[in-house]
């Protein structure tokens, strides 16, 4: 395993915040289309889970995620010859994001979003998703900052850490 990507290790390894999309998640703010394509929807039905309930599972869900994610990241690093530097690592960057980040992450995306959201923390809860889908689209358009740790899933985590999604933070 090359220095390089030593770091996504630990940004792996820090992210509880990680489906199935081949095409870049959109970076919405509050559309109303469903859970695919390239608008990102954001809004969220409510459910009848209390606040306490929805906690319970977005965090065991965001814990899985993790787990997946890193597993993911050991199995990409032992698989494959990973250089140093050079155009090398930038198409292994892009590999890794788009063939085992994004799918994990996306699907954490879609699973929380079909939790719904408890009544009256729709807007909260929809914040949350389209934060996460914008550190994705920034993944995805920039891979090799990402693998080198760059920040962006900070709004992700800060409005995650806020709702009480501890574990959805990285």
């Amino acid at each position: 395993m090359e220095q390089n990507f030593l770091s996504i290790r630990k940004y792996l390894g820090a992210s509880a915040v990680l489906a199935v999309m081949a095409l870049l998640a959109g970076c919405g703010g509050g559309g109303t289309q469903g859970t695919s394509g390239g608008s990102a929807a954001s809004q969220v039905r409510s459910s009848s889970l209390s606040t306490k309930a929805y906690l319970k599972k977005a965090n065991a869900l965001c814990k899985r995620t993790k787990t997946r994610s890193q597993i993911g990241y050991v199995h990409y690093a032992q698989t494959h010859k990973v250089p140093s530097s050079g155009s090398g690592l930038t198409a292994k960057a892009a590999d890794f994001v788009d063939t085992v980040f994004t799918p994990i992450y996306q699907g954490q995306i879609n699973k929380l979003r079909a939790l719904g959201a408890p009544k009256g923390d729709e807007a909260a809860v929809a914040s949350i998703i389209a934060a996460m889908e914008r550190g994705l689209a920034q993944s995805r358009a920039n891979p090799l900052q990402f693998i080198r740790s760059a920040p962006f899933f900070g709004e992700a985590s800060r409005l995650s850490v806020a709702y009480g999604m501890t574990e959805c933070s990285a």
